[in-house]
């Protein structure tokens, strides 16, 4: 050719830039998921400064559907992206990625899965106290009567071992109706890595 034309740019670097992570889809049938974390947190990122200077995050798609229904730590490498402001996706042709000094194309995302079964809330001993002359108890009803947890090598030969207990009794001392309260559980003691209604 009869001439070559170069383009030069000035070459920038910025620091702790955020990486956002997109979660999306819902962990597998029969387990529970613990809020998944990336790692790292921030980068730094360097090149052309038309580029660079627009840069406002760092994002990750993380789609829970596509995991392994297996128990335990899941960790996966994924590829980010560059957005500006407006959420367009930047160039990152000419970019050098890195965190502490190493260069990076992938962050990893973390989770732990807990399989997940449903076991009874104990009615025995949530009362106190006697109701009014001429009354009885005749039902006592839980809602709900029955809670899932997640937890640690779970298997329905294992569920007599996780009784779901109220924290404290109800007292129905002179009570002539029927009577509602609002009750806390108490699963301190159980290893439970999370509970919530079925």
């Amino acid at each position: 050719p009869a001439a070559i034309t170069v383009d030069v740019e000035r070459l920038i670097t910025r620091s702790m830039v955020p990486v956002q992570l997109n979660v999306s889809g819902v962990v597998p049938e029969g387990y529970w998921g613990s809020t998944p974390s990336v790692d790292p947190y921030y980068v730094q990122i360097a090149g052309p400064e038309s580029v660079v200077g627009k840069i406002a995050r760092c994002e990750v798609d993380y789609n829970m559907s596509l995991l392994s229904p297996q128990s335990g730590t899941l960790r996966n490498s994924l590829p980010f992206v560059f957005k500006d402001r407006d959420g367009n996706v930047l160039d990152a042709t000419h970019l050098t990625v890195s965190n502490q000094g190493i260069s990076m194309s992938h962050v990893i995302v973390e989770q732990e899965l807990y399989p997940c079964m449903q076991v009874p809330v104990n009615k025995e001993g949530i009362i106190l106290g006697q109701p009014a002359e001429g009354y009885a108890v005749t039902d006592i009803r839980v809602e709900p009567a029955f809670v899932t947890i997640a937890a640690n090598d779970l298997s329905p030969y294992q569920a007599e071992n996780y009784v779901i207990n109220v924290a404290q009794q109800t007292d129905i001392s002179g009570v002539s109706q029927t009577k509602k309260v609002v009750v806390a559980l108490n699963y301190k003691n159980l290893r439970i890595a999370n509970i919530s209604p079925s």
